[in-house]
């Protein structure tokens, strides 16, 4: 149980310190085939989500307070 507090305590610091660093995630959200002429042209469309500064610090701290059960026990 002490190795798993600590393993879920460091994938949750790691999640926190990335969005921290990269706080934009961008994921595909259309994909469009036209044909103009005699040219086939593909729109694809992007969608960003922003997580706030504020989320990944909630992140980190969480983060080391598991780490710190996780050892402790």
């Amino acid at each position: 149980m002490k190795t798993l507090f600590a393993f879920l305590g460091v994938l949750i610091l790691l999640a926190g310190a990335a969005a921290l660093i990269h706080p934009r995630i961008a994921t595909p959200s259309k994909k469009k085939e036209v044909e103009i002429e005699n040219h086939k042209v593909i729109f694809e469309s992007k969608r960003f989500f922003t997580i706030p500064p504020v989320w990944g610090g909630v992140a980190v701290v969480a983060g080391c307070l598991l780490i710190f059960i996780g050892v402790r026990r």
